[in-house]
């Protein structure tokens, strides 16, 4: 059934998330004008948003400036890429400095559906109400709008219990603060690659179960696919910036 043993350094039961009580992290490097559809996709469905920018050119800078006079946003300013696991470290650290108790991991390319953190709630009390109280992660389900497919789950018609996974992508990912107490921060030295499935095994080893709600949709874009020539065969791999 998915239940891994129990954690006793985490409260039982577990309480639900709320949207006051969630920061949204968004990690931009490189995205230009595209990041406002991140941020207005999520900004109504969480307590705060804070982005943080990995040293971007001039023009994501430019944008992500923009959003400084937003009363519902903060922005962090890299001078460099540091990475995703560090960016995200930078997000957890400062969501605990202001009270925040979860925060949600994205990508600045994940563009929330507007019911996406509702039902992530909803999957939160249902696993509860279950006796599940050992959740490490909840994800949301993204839809990847490249192959116009879904990653992991499509939506059940009849919506059911969240899904055990062994491992769940960063993006999309709504985490209790008090977890990274137990299994530690995200391993900066991954810096991109790997970051999600580094922290999921960690979990794993400490007890906590990772979950997917598929009715939690969010849309996605994975990094390009490019082409590649040597000699007489053609290769594809992941392209990011």
């Amino acid at each position: 059934d998915g239940v891994l043993g129990q954690v006793q350094t985490v409260p039982d039961p577990v309480e639900s998330p709320h949207r006051s009580r969630i920061c949204a992290a968004i990690v931009t490097y490189n995205i230009g004008e595209a990041l406002h559809r991140c941020v207005d996709a999520i900004k109504d469905q969480v307590g705060h948003v804070l982005v943080i920018d990995n040293g971007s050119d001039e023009a994501t800078r430019r944008e992500v400036n923009r959003l400084n006079g937003s009363n519902s946003v903060t922005v962090i300013l890299n001078m460099r890429n540091e990475g995703v696991a560090r960016a995200f470290n930078q997000a957890v650290q400062w969501a605990r400095g202001r009270g925040f108790e979860w925060i949600l991991t994205l990508d600045h390319d994940s563009e929330a559906t507007p019911d996406m953190v509702d039902e992530l709630v909803r999957g939160y009390e249902a696993l509860g109400q279950a006796g599940i109280r050992n959740v490490g992660i909840l994800a949301a389900s993204p839809f990847d709008q490249n192959i116009q497919q879904y990653l992991y789950y499509p939506p059940r018609e009849n919506g059911g219990l969240p899904l055990y996974d062994s491992e769940v992508i960063s993006s999309g990912s709504l985490i209790r603060l008090r977890v990274f107490d137990v299994v530690g921060l995200f391993n900066e030295e991954l810096f991109i690659y790997f970051v999600d499935v580094d922290f999921c095994k960690r979990l794993t080893h400490a007890g906590f179960g990772s979950y997917i709600c598929p009715e939690a949709v969010f849309l996605h874009q994975e990094g390009l696919k490019k082409r590649h020539k040597f000699l007489w065969v053609d290769a594809w791999y992941d392209h990011y910036g």
